[in-house]
């Protein structure tokens, strides 16, 4: 049995895992949305090809350490010599190649921002491609809450989901729960169920901005010049709540740090543009 071949075997089949699942990945939307959409590739979900990617890591790096162990005799020689360093150019090219790598990703300089500048873009290609959750990550919440935060009573929601087969009696199911027994999407799920505001007994339509527009997709000055709201008053009502943002960031950038759904920041938006122009007679 050799050793030394079956290292050198591990480190191949760890370096061709990596490779295939690290190209997946870069490729792969972001978290919410994938689970969202409960996005797949050759039959694995994100979070699948993660963990292979994590522990194909792991097999690469133990096998590599051994692989080091079996031939570490040559590694030494590769470094110093009786007559001193060995190699000298060659590890200061390595050295100075690993170096820029790291330094020009950090500064963002070109060409090594474009490689995440391509990994953006297709992740925007993603999410454009999906129906917007009405608020972040709304499939790993309870029927309860979900009906609270979307304005729809709990007992339609149930309703709604008898009809398409799956009783709820457990209001502390959740929506992924509900979507898997299903055998859909949550974003199906939602598409499905054709939800309506029942608060104080009158369906109305969805509120605009809850998920459904596409406003998440928006620039936040985009959104304040549909609106007809000064950008720096928006930027000073967020900021009055605790929120950061900038005319740059998109609606659902802004909701996911704040934990809260773009209609919300929406709303917080004009209550606080409403307050300012009431006070502006008095000033």
């Amino acid at each position: 049995f050799h050793w030394r071949g079956l290292t050198s075997f591990l480190v191949t089949l760890g370096f061709i895992l990596l490779v295939v699942t690290g190209a997946v990945l870069y490729a792969t939307p972001q978290g919410r949305v994938a689970q969202w959409t409960d996005w797949r590739f050759a039959g694995l979900s994100k979070e699948q090809w993660a963990a292979v990617h994590m522990i194909s890591g792991i097999l690469f790096l133990v096998a590599s350490t051994f692989h080091l162990y079996y031939n570490w005799s040559v590694f030494l020689n590769y470094i110093k010599t009786r007559a001193g360093l060995n190699l000298k150019r060659e590890m200061a090219i390595a050295v100075g190649t690993a170096a820029l790598l790291v330094i020009g990703v950090l500064l963002g300089v070109p060409p090594f921002v474009y490689v995440v500048d391509i990994n953006d873009r297709i992740k925007a290609y993603w999410e454009e491609r999906s129906e917007p959750a009405p608020y972040p990550h709304a499939e790993d919440s309870t029927l309860e809450d979900f009906a609270q935060r979307t304005g729809v009573a709990l007992a339609e929601l149930q309703a709604r989901l008898a009809e398409l087969g799956f009783t709820a009696s457990n209001a502390s199911t959740t929506m992924l729960e509900a979507s898997q027994r299903l055998g859909i999407s949550p974003s199906k799920l939602f598409t499905l169920l054709n939800l309506t505001n029942t608060t104080n007994g009158s369906a109305k339509p969805a509120a605009p901005g809850s998920g459904r527009s596409g406003m998440g997709l928006k620039k936040l000055q985009d959104v304040c010049a549909a609106q007809g709201i000064d950008l720096r008053n928006a930027v000073l009502a967020l900021q009055a709540a605790g929120i950061s943002s900038s005319g740059d960031d998109t609606m659902r950038d802004i909701a996911e740090r704040a934990q809260r759904s773009p209609s919300e920041i929406l709303s917080l938006i004009k209550a606080g543009n409403r307050s300012d122009k009431q006070e502006s007679p008095a000033r």
